[in-house]
């Protein structure tokens, strides 16, 4: 198998966009939309855990200490969102153990619409080759066919009529220096030879990170790419299509697989993706479950150590905490627990359970658990604000009288603004300052006022 081979110069001249201060700024905001957890995670610590930690030490000292455990512990939940799933997937795949598929389940990431698209692509190639045995004659007509309509937004510097022209992944490519290289070809024949040199079914780092070096040669940014998968074009990421595809080839060659792909009329009479796909839906419910039922206890756990440090039982804001606590403190919770407090607790936690749900922007429940799906190893945005919602609601429970309910609703309700609107905001309107071609956009919807502004902040990348 020849493979082209991308000397240092060759990469040097590849699309690598940069801001006009450095290449530093241009690799820290391309990481931080490759990997949202980063930017989340920056986000959460700069404009919450310190700034709200500091203010509330001011306050006084179990103030600081609940807060600081409050929101660091909130940054730390989203962080282990991979964690619970990884953690569902391993615990669901011994039950999968017993059927003899010959895969390792856990390390299949694939959601269900690559999965599906990529099941009826195998399912075809296996039909229209019949008489063909052999497994890497049929790998590789496989993957010939998952590369064949591979497009992607070229972003803002080139437009046609107005609008985004989409880059399609070309059979060969030339780099700047004139250099003819095969991109599709290449792509197909690495994803073989890892096949056949390594026996995990994920993909080795190194091997992955080649391959979207020839993706980008004719796509510049391939976080969000259309795929044509048989009867349907998915919309996925660079990163997730190859990650899929490696794992999925060497999935569907496991012999107990292929056979049952030669045997069923139709994808859905293969026992293995049903299983799969069965495997992908339990995972996202067992892993989200898991983390967000960790995410709700938080706040009533941080309120249990601080009544255990200190004795107290009251919302350690209000002005007379620890202060003549069995006269003043306990007659003023009193006076606040009135007959409204109870409902308002429920209204503000119905307020910010709708708020979570439309943020996700679902149109069904069918759709919200699509959207929820796991995609790899490290947590989309969508169960980020699932689970940081869960966390918001937490914190409204564990609310102990209407002063603590109040401060509540408004801190967390701006936090969820700012941490999942504001401060993507931000970078995109910075982004889209320094250097309009990083930013990918497709118009949809209204194109003008401040509908537009929101099409915009949802649909670029």
């Amino acid at each position: 198998m020849n493979i082209t081979q991308i000397n240092n110069s060759q990469e040097n001249n590849q699309y690598k966009p940069s801001f006009k201060n450095g290449q530093l700024m241009s690799n820290i905001f391309m990481a931080v939309d490759k990997h949202v957890i980063l930017g989340v995670s920056a986000i959460d610590l700069g404009s919450m855990v310190i700034p709200r930690t500091t203010i509330d030490f001011t306050r006084n000292k179990q103030a600081g200490i609940e807060t600081a455990f409050r929101e660091s512990s909130s940054t730390a939940t989203h962080a282990a969102i991979g964690v619970a799933g990884l953690g569902a997937a391993s615990l669901l795949a011994l039950m999968l153990r017993c059927k003899n598929y010959g895969v390792d389940f856990k390390k299949i990431t694939a959601n269900a619409d690559n999965l599906e698209g990529m099941a009826k692509v195998f399912k075809s190639v296996i039909d229209e080759n019949k008489n063909i045995s052999d497994k890497d004659e049929l790998a590789k007509k496989f993957l010939d066919k998952i590369f064949e309509d591979v497009k992607g937004l070229s972003g803002n510097s080139e437009l046609q009529d107005g609008k985004p022209i989409w880059s399609a992944l070309k059979q060969e490519s030339q780099n700047i220096a004139g250099e003819t290289i095969n991109t599709k070809n290449n792509i197909v024949e690495i994803l073989l030879n890892e096949q056949k040199n390594n026996k995990s079914f994920r993909i080795p780092a190194a091997a992955l990170d080649r391959l979207q070096v020839y993706l980008n040669m004719d796509i510049p940014s391939t976080q969000m790419l259309k795929v044509k998968l048989a009867d349907k074009v998915v919309t996925t990421e660079g990163v997730h299509l190859l990650e899929d595809a490696y794992s999925l080839t060497k999935s569907f060659t496991q012999d107990k697989v292929l056979k049952s792909f030669k045997e069923a009329t139709d994808v859905s009479k293969v026992n293995f993706v049903q299983d799969l796909k069965k495997l992908s839906l339990r995972k996202t419910v067992l892993g989200l479950a898991a983390i967000c039922a960790v995410a709700l206890s938080m706040q009533t756990f941080n309120r249990h150590m601080t009544k255990k440090r200190t004795g107290l039982d009251g919302f350690v804001g209000d002005p007379n905490y620890g202060r003549n606590h069995h006269e003043d403190c306990h007659k003023e919770h009193n006076v606040n627990k009135d007959g409204l407090f109870v409902p308002l607790k429920i209204l503000s936690m119905l307020a910010m359970g709708f708020f979570i749900y439309k943020t996700i922007n679902a149109s069904s429940l069918k759709d919200l658990a699509s959207k929820l799906q796991f995609k790899g190893n490290l947590p989309t945005m969508n169960q980020i604000k699932l689970v940081y919602g869960s966390t918001i609601l937490g914190r409204l429970f564990a609310a102990k009288d209407k002063n603590e309910l109040r401060e509540s609703t408004f801190r967390d309700f701006l936090g969820y603004t700012n941490f999942l609107v504001l401060g993507a905001l931000v970078t995109k309107c910075f982004v889209n300052w320094k250097d309009k071609s990083l930013i990918n956009y497709e118009a949809t919807g209204d194109k003008k006022g401040i509908k537009s502004l929101f099409n915009w902040l949802q649909n670029s990348t």
